[in-house]
Order: structure tokens, then C-alpha cells, then sequence
């Protein structure tokens, strides 16, 4: 019988679905067998990996929902939070002498040993065997459920085949577990971490030198990422000085974002100046500028930083834009995520206005994907202006 905490108890009552609880019931009660305090050890000169640190986890994944506002995940979303706590280094209690099929599936998974294993009994792994089934013990923890998913063998064998179809389905994208083909690795490269506000780092890099280019920008909704993701930015040490600072260097999404002056020293002049055009072009755009001005002349808008929030939004976008177009090679595709949105009324179709800029940018628009269920409004503007459905859309331009 499978032995949860409180908090475990607490976050499974977000699990309505039979089945799902008596699959995770089940691979705890399995888990505990493998880690049971007289089962052998395979790692024993290293810090233990058993059910108390699951449980631990746990709570700091309890902690971490809690700070979310306290939306639980659906009954998926928990289940595979909590079975990927409980199995997730299992791989450290392999016993790959014993289960050399586990072994070589962990090895086509990505796994590399650095030695012969000669030991003769689970608890008889020599310290560099140790480190090695440690190094690779993510590769042995997935091939550990594939092999117990397929066979039903080891102490996760009956835990393993209670996983839903239908989630093992959800898996099968791409995934090399259950017995998937491997897809063929494509060529590998470096992966640069670029630190800073596109607005200043898309200008130094090198004109058509990008093949592809994918992004779901900041949305001209008012949101402050700097406050969405603050719990992300804490545990990367980014304190509340640099927080401001960071707030009004990306691109302007939020009524807090000031003017940036100056801009034009980040760009060339050929591009700052056509971005400028394009975007006083914009005559819907403009329209909706003015009619925001008015209403907040008027005192009608409900925070006076809205218009200058989605003026500034189009035109540092627009010299993202056409900045991207310096960057992509000819032919390049350039896709892009984003809402429409609605002030005092005004339905501001961010998807039109952002594919006619990228004409002019030198880009083909092929399609403009609409997602089936919208957005809605605000209740504010629904009590005033009624309700009406905005896009949600995926845009994919092509340079000319």
C-alpha cells in the first residue's frame, strides 16, 4: 500500500480520474520497494535519491503551485508532475549487470559508459561504476519504464503497465520511450544564450545570416512579464533594482513602460527610417491612436499609460521587424505568435497591422493561422462595449 504524505494527499485531490490515482498508488508503492531502506544500494557513496527526496520535491512543488495563485493543474497535468517526481532518478538504483537490455536501450537513448561493469552483485559496484550509472541515470531511468512498460518485469513492471494509453499516446510525439524508433540526430551546433533587450541586440548580429525565426513577443495586453515571471527572475538572482531596470529595457507591453529615448542610436539609419515610415503608414493603426488620445483626454480610459503602451508597442515592433528582415537570408521564414487586443472598444487587429509592416519590411505573408476559441474581454469592457471574440494567431511571413 502506497504510503503518501499529506501534501501528496492534498495535491491528488486535483486527480478526478480513477485510473490516474490508482497508477500513481501504484508507482509510488513501487518506487518505495526500490528505494526500500533494505533493498541493495547501486549508489552508495553519493547523496540518496530515494522517497524522502521525492517527497521533498513534493512540497517544493506544492510551495511553487501555491505561488502560482493557487490554480491546481488538471488531473493529467498532477499526474505526471507526480510520477515524474517519483521516477524521475530511479535510473540511480539500476541494476545494469543484472538487466543488461535496460543497459543497451539506455546507450540508443544517449547513454555513454565510461567503463566495463564487472560487478558481481547489486551492492558490489566499484566507485567509477557508481559514477557512470549516476552520470547516465536519466537515460537508465527512461529506458527502466520502457523496458517495464513492454514487459512487465522489475519491481516497476505492474507500476509501468498501469500508465494510460492514452497519455503514453500523448508521449509517442518525438518520445523514444515505449519502444519508439529513434529519429536520426540532425546536424548539432552551438546554442548562443544572448542576455539583453532585442531592441539593442538584433542590430550587432550578422545580416542574412539566419535561416529560420520563431517568436511569441511580449502581447500589447498590459501584462508586466517582469511581475508574471518574477519567482523565475528571483531564483536567478535578479533583484527588484534590476527588475525595473529589465521592465523598461524590453519592448514596451505594460503602462509602466516609459518612453524609450533614442532609439534610433540602436539602428541603422536606412532601417530606423523606413520602420518609422511603415508605421506612420499604419492608417487603422494611427486611427486608433488618436481615438485612444480622445478618450483619455476625456478621462474615459481606466489607466492614462494605454496609449502610449500600444504606440510604442507598434513602432519599437515595427523596428524589430524590418530588423529581422535585415537578419533572415532570402527565402527565410519568420513566424510569430500574438493576440489581438481591445482598448475602450476599439478592436486593434495586432495581426494585420504587424503583416502589413512586414510587407514593407520585404516579407510575403502566407498565411495568418486563427486559432478555433479566441480570447475574451475584459469585464470592464464588456460591460460597456459588449462582448467580442479576438484572434489568437500564428503568423508566418517569408522573406522576398
Amino acid at each position: 500500500m502506497a504510503k503518501f504524505t499529506k501534501i501528496e494527499e492534498k495535491l491528488l485531490k486535483s486527480i478526478t480520474d480513477d485510473r490516474l490515482r490508482t497508477s500513481l498508488a501504484v508507482i509510488r508503492e513501487a518506487v518505495e520497494k526500490i528505494w526500500n531502506v533494505d533493498a541493495p544500494r547501486i549508489i552508495q557513496d553519493f547523496t540518496d535519491h530515494g522517497t524522502k527526496h521525492c517527497e521533498r520535491l513534493v512540497d517544493f512543488a506544492a510551495k511553487l503551485l501555491e505561488a502560482n495563485d493557487g490554480r491546481l493543474l488538471s488531473s493529467y497535468e498532477m499526474y505526471l508532475l507526480l510520477a515524474g517526481i517519483y521516477l524521475h532518478d530511479i535510473g540511480m538504483q539500476c541494476d545494469v549487470v543484472k538487466f543488461p537490455r535496460i543497459k543497451q536501450k539506455a546507450e540508443a537513448l544517449g547513454a555513454q559508459y565510461d567503463v566495463e561493469f564487472s560487478a558481481q552483485r547489486a551492492s558490489g559496484y566499484s566507485i567509477n561504476e557508481q559514477k557512470t550509472i549516476r552520470k547516465n541515470h536519466q537515460y537508465l531511468t527512461a529506458a527502466w519504464i520502457d523496458y517495464a512498460n513492454r514487459t512487465g518485469d522489475t519491481l516497476l513492471g505492474m507500476a509501468a503497465k498501469t500508465i494510460h494509453e492514452d497519455i503514453v499516446d500523448d508521449l509517442k510525439g518525438g518520445n523514444t520511450l515505449f519502444d519508439l524508433v529513434k529519429e536520426p540526430r540532425g546536424k548539432t551546433g552551438n546554442i548562443d544564450v544572448l542576455k539583453g533587450s532585442c531592441l539593442s541586440i538584433l542590430p550587432e548580429l550578422e545580416s542574412n545570416g539566419f535561416d529560420f525565426l520563431m517568436t511569441s513577443p511580449p502581447y500589447c495586453n498590459r501584462y508586466d512579464y517582469t511581475r508574471t515571471y518574477a519567482l523565475e527572475l528571483a531564483l536567478l538572482d535578479v533583484d527588484e533594482e534590476k527588475i525595473r531596470d529589465l521592465r523598461q529595457a524590453m519592448m514596451t507591453c505594460t503602462v509602466e513602460n516609459r518612453e524609450k529615448e533614442d532609439l534610433d542610436r540602436f539602428f541603422s539609419k536606412e532601417i530606423f527610417q523606413k520602420a518609422n515610415e511603415s508605421f506612420e503608414d499604419q492608417q487603422e493603426l494611427q486611427a486608433i491612436i488618436k481615438y485612444l488620445e480622445e478618450k483619455k483626454n476625456n478621462k474615459e480610459l481606466n489607466n492614462p499609460g494605454i496609449v502610449r503602451m500600444v504606440k510604442n508597442y507598434f513602432y519599437e515592433t515595427a523596428l524589430i521587424i524590418f530588423e529581422c528582415a535585415r537578419l533572415l537570408k532570402s527565402g527565410a521564414p519568420f513566424v510569430m505568435v500574438n493576440d489581438n487586443v481591445r482598448y475602450a472598444g476599439a478592436n486593434i487587429p495586432v495581426d494585420l497591422i504587424f503583416s502589413d509592416i512586414a510587407q514593407d519590411a520585404g516579407f510575403n505573408v502566407e498565411k495568418i493561422w486563427v486559432l478555433p476559441t479566441g480570447k475574451g474581454n475584459s469585464s470592464q469592457q464588456m460591460e460597456e462595449h459588449g462582448r467580442e471574440e479576438l484572434r489568437k494567431c500564428v503568423y508566418v511571413w517569408r522573406k522576398l
